[in-house]
């Protein structure tokens, strides 16, 4: 703040002093006489102190009014029509105090001049800083830019990188299936759906897909899931038919079945239901049943998923989501709604 003020009073101290000495080089050449003479003195050194102070006032202004004009991109126009109008009532401000002080009257005469000569080398003083917040915001853009495309990079390379596993895996598993006994269709089926997850993990992973797409991936995925649990679970599954060509991003809901599968105690009763609202939108509901007492959390249970989760709410669907977690009546619930 105080670097500030002290850049502020310089620029305006630089442009108080070559404002003054033009005027007087101006005024003395047009009337043929010497401002500077003995009987003068007093008067010129108010007058100077007088032009410092107004000009440190109007750049205090004026360097507001650039910041204001720089956020809401108006009209240079307008911008510069308020810059000229200050410094036109500063110049009749600076006047009016002199000729106060020293009980003597206006010229006339020298009014144009002053108004005149304030007004273009203000516009330059104006213009020279109003260029440089543009230069350095472009600066900072193209830095920005760079640091992005950066980033992009980085990124698709950690995609190819991270795409050598699936791809491995999702071989292997291929393998595997043609090497089990075709009587023995337990394990089949479980790498039939295995393997109907990771494709469409691999291929639908950033870009929209179509509701009854990610529908068919839930039900796979919940099915792989139940597989692993135990026989007295009790699942409750309802998808709305009605769900089906709308567009949404992909695995937004798996975090929420598996925290679900992961932590169901206590009657062991997860009930999971989507549905489309009267106000168009999704509305995922994920409720599992918890043991009267609780387990003592486990060292590495961070909660990865459900952060990320958020994180991805925050990127795609800005203003258009609810998420929420409750506990009620030995249940957990969890609660996402998404806009299209």
């Amino acid at each position: 703040m105080k670097r500030k003020a002290y850049n502020i009073l310089i620029i305006s101290s630089t442009y108080a002093i070559v404002l003054f000495a033009m005027i007087r080089l101006i005024n003395d050449s047009l009337v043929d006489a010497f401002y500077w003479s003995p009987s003068n003195m007093k008067f010129a050194y108010t007058d100077i102190i007088t032009v410092l102070i107004c000009s440190y006032v109007l750049f205090i202004f004026l360097f507001r009014w650039m910041n204001f004009c720089h956020r809401k991109k108006g009209t240079l126009l307008k911008e510069y029509t308020v810059v000229s109008i200050m410094v036109t009532l500063s110049v009749f401000v600076d006047m009016s105090i002199t000729h106060s002080i020293w009980s003597c009257s206006f010229y006339w005469r020298n009014i144009p001049i002053a108004v005149i000569t304030s007004n273009l080398l203000s516009s330059l003083f104006y213009s020279y800083f109003r260029n440089q917040i543009i230069r350095r915001e472009n600066e900072m853009k193209s830095i920005q830019f760079q640091q992005i495309k950066n980033n992009q990079l980085q990124t698709e390379l950690k995609l190819l990188k991270a795409q050598y596993h699936p791809h491995f895996l999702f071989n292997v598993l291929n393998t595997i299936y043609f090497q089990i006994d075709d009587n023995n269709e337990t394990p089949r089926h479980t790498i039939d759906l295995l393997s109907d997850i990771l494709r469409y993990q691999l291929y639908n992973d950033g870009e929209k897909v179509k509701v009854g797409n990610e529908i068919y991936y839930l039900k796979r995925y919940i099915e792989l899931c139940k597989l692993r649990s135990k026989e007295c679970l009790k699942l409750n599954v309802n998808f709305d038919d009605r769900l089906m060509d709308e567009n949404i991003y992909p695995m937004m809901f798996t975090p929420l079945v598996e925290n679900a599968f992961k932590y169901v105690g206590g009657d062991y009763i997860i009930d999971i239901k989507m549905e489309l609202t009267a106000d168009n939108f999704i509305y995922f509901e994920v409720a599992n049943s918890i043991p009267e007492q609780e387990l003592p959390k486990k060292k590495n249970a961070s909660g990865i998923g459900l952060e990320n989760l958020k994180r991805r709410l925050a990127l795609l669907y800005p203003d258009k989501h609810l998420f929420e977690i409750v506990k009620e009546e030995g249940r957990f619930i969890a609660k996402l709604k998404i806009g299209f």
